[in-house]
């Protein structure tokens, strides 16, 4: 049998157990696409409702048998909707939260991460194992006593709530991230720079960020995210409506509907408003993917 099998080798033929073994690969990958594409179908579907929704006349929302798409999409629910309340206004007020807040949870994690994993401090493995005990907190729990350290400070009614946090090391899970990431890279780069005469800054600025771009883009998407669908907290903070964000903006959007007309007949409007909130944070995953998939699968490697 084996004789048979090597000599059709040599004749370029494959052998029976190879066509089994193919054949098995073959069934397994088709099986795992079949489950993978109808997972992204099931994910996918309330964007599609969302979107066919915002495109439809007010007399196709509540048809019989339910109508996907519309038969002549409504670009104007766009322009409608959004010259309905000072969106515009809102949008800056988000963007300057989160790139404030963003900003500053990338140096001030950044910085943390590089201390935990490369400068030996008194009691480092203490304060890394506080780190990681806040970690589990639910953040609800921390709402009050919160509330309290800013409005003692007098910056309740301000941005000041909303963005600083990110600049005292507010993200713990990206300091976790960023510190398993830094460990990956060799000791052996910041020894020699060490030598050079670099500083634990420079080694840090010349070395460490340029090979961690993956993880700080991890870093960055989940920050911005975190920032861009923030509700509860602008909605406590901020008293004037003119510093609302946009979320807190779209349940007023909503909320003012609901009180004139006692249901939702403008819910083709309110959608509209929600797939133009959300279209920014799915573009950006789209260009950062890769480093978002790279930066999770190095970030749980240890040296």
């Amino acid at each position: 049998m084996l004789e048979q099998n090597f000599i059709g080798m040599l004749r370029g033929e494959s052998a029976p157990w190879s066509r089994r073994r193919t054949t098995s690969y073959l069934i397994r990958r088709t099986v795992l696409y079949v489950f993978a594409i109808g997972g992204a179908c099931i994910y996918a579907l309330p964007l599609f409702l969302m979107i066919g929704t915002s495109l439809k006349a007010p007399m196709e929302l509540y048809v019989r048998p339910y109508q996907w798409f519309p038969a002549t999409p409504q670009w104007q629910n766009y322009v409608q909707a959004w010259t309905a309340f000072p969106f515009t206004r809102y949008l800056f007020n988000t963007l300057y939260v989160t790139i404030m807040s963003l900003t500053g949870a990338v140096i001030s994690c950044s910085f943390a991460a590089y201390a935990f994993s490369r400068i030996r401090f008194p009691a480092r493995k203490i304060f890394f194992a506080l780190v990681l005990a806040a970690m589990m907190l639910p953040r609800d729990a921390l709402f009050i006593p919160t509330y309290i350290i800013w409005w003692r400070l007098g910056a309740v009614g301000t941005y000041i709530p909303l963005w600083a946090p990110g600049w005292l090391g507010r993200g713990l899970s990206r300091i976790f991230l960023l510190r398993q990431f830094f460990r990956t890279i060799p000791v052996e780069l910041e020894d020699s720079a060490k030598m050079d005469g670099c500083s634990a800054f420079q080694r840090f600025w010349s070395i460490i960020v340029p090979l961690s771009k993956p993880a700080i883009g991890v870093v960055m998407i989940f920050e911005f995210i975190s920032n861009w669908n923030s509700f509860v907290s602008p909605l406590i903070y901020l008293k004037d409506p003119q510093m609302y964000t946009l979320n807190v903006g779209l349940n007023m959007f909503r909320d003012a509907f609901m009180e004139q007309f006692a249901s939702m007949p403008n819910m083709h409007q309110f959608m509209a408003i929600a797939t133009i909130i959300i279209m920014p944070v799915i573009i950006i995953f789209i260009f950062l993917q890769r480093y978002f998939v790279e930066g999770i699968q190095l970030s749980g490697i240890n040296r």
